[in-house]
């Protein structure tokens, strides 16, 4: 496991952590090297994983003595698209810009809404069916903030993070990109901070 600590005055302004393991495979596959990009800074934490996304954990990183909700939302993959059988789904990232707009993302909710701890979550390499590929999830005085918020940041984390699909079927794959994605906007925005 290797461990950067980024910095500034003495004080640590976020966390990077990657980590190599090998995950078993089924019979006839490549062993898939693993490596997870983890961000954390203050309250928020986001992370990109080949290996499967576990909902257990999400509560707990997310609970705040201050709060009294949290609302979660969890994206899975599902066995059909458009009459077609799927057999999984593969995801790609640009993993530096991802997690430079999942922090937006975050910092976004944060401006917007009430929350404590904001968790993003998101599979990389192949999703099985019935897997998680996306996890999000928010902590806040009051449930109206927690839920607004997470229906906000996946919205935009389909619309903004440079995260890219191939879906697997019985009888062949596709690239297949969310019908809200605006490129324009890892141009446009990322590393950038509104004023308004």
């Amino acid at each position: 496991t290797l461990t950067t600590a980024i910095a500034a005055g003495g004080a640590i302004l976020a966390t990077i952590v990657a980590s190599r393991a090998l995950v078993s495979v089924k019979a006839g596959q490549k062993k898939q090297e693993s490596k997870d990009y983890i961000v954390e800074e203050e309250e928020d934490y986001v992370k990109l994983s080949y290996d499967p996304l576990e909902s257990h954990d999400l509560n707990e990183m997310t609970v705040h003595e201050s709060c009294g909700a949290i609302a979660t939302f969890v994206g899975t993959t599902r066995n059909s698209f458009q009459g077609k059988s799927v057999v999984d789904l593969e995801y790609y990232a640009y993993t530096k810009l991802a997690l430079k707009q999942l922090q937006l993302i975050c910092k976004g909710m944060r401006k917007k809404w009430d929350v404590k701890r904001v968790v993003i979550l998101h599979r990389l390499g192949t999703c099985p069916v019935r897997e998680a590929s996306v996890m999000i999830a928010a902590s806040s005085p009051h449930r109206k903030d927690a839920l607004e918020a997470v229906h906000w940041a996946i919205d935009e984390l389909k619309k903004t993070v440079p995260i890219w699909k191939k879906e697997r079927y019985e009888d062949g794959s596709s690239w297949k990109q969310n019908a809200s994605y605006v490129p324009q906007d890892l141009y446009n925005g990322a590393g950038k901070e509104s004023k308004d």
